[in-house]
C-alpha cells in the first residue's frame, strides 16, 4: 500500500517556528560589515547583488507578508526556482518566523492545494 500524503495542515502545524532565526540575526552583521560588497552572482540573470540589497528586499518582503496577515502558524509555498530573489525570500520568512516549503515550478496547483 502507498504511504498516506501528509496534508498540507499538519506540515504547517510541524512547521511552526518558535523562536527567531540565528542566520536572519546574523545577517545584519553582514550588512553591517560588507554591505555594499558584491554577495551573490546571478549570472543567469545579470545580476549582481550585496547584502545591502538583499536586506532591503527581505524587509520589503516581511512587509507584503505582513500585510497578507501571514504570521505563526502559515506556510510560505514558494515556486520560485533558483533565482536570486530566493535567499531574500528566505530571509524575510526567517524573519517573519514564517517556514518556506520550496516546491518545483512545474507541481500543478491543484496538488498543492490538496
Amino acid at each position: 500500500a502507498a504511504a498516506a500524503r501528509e496534508s498540507p495542515r499538519r506540515i504547517i502545524a510541524r512547521a511552526r517556528m518558535t523562536r527567531t532565526s540565528e542566520i536572519a540575526d546574523s545577517f545584519a552583521a553582514v550588512v553591517r560589515d560588507r554591505g555594499d560588497a558584491p554577495l551573490l552572482l546571478a549570472p543567469s540573470e545579470h545580476r549582481v547583488c550585496s547584502a545591502r540589497h538583499l536586506d532591503a528586499t527581505a524587509h520589503a518582503l516581511a512587509r507584503a507578508f505582513q500585510a497578507l496577515g501571514l504570521a505563526a502558524g502559515h506556510l510560505i509555498v514558494a515556486s520560485t526556482g533558483n533565482v536570486a530573489a530566493l535567499p531574500a525570500l528566505v530571509l524575510a520568512a526567517l524573519r517573519c518566523g514564517l517556514p518556506v516549503m520550496p516546491v518545483d515550478r512545474s507541481t500543478p496547483t491543484a496538488e498543492l492545494l490538496t
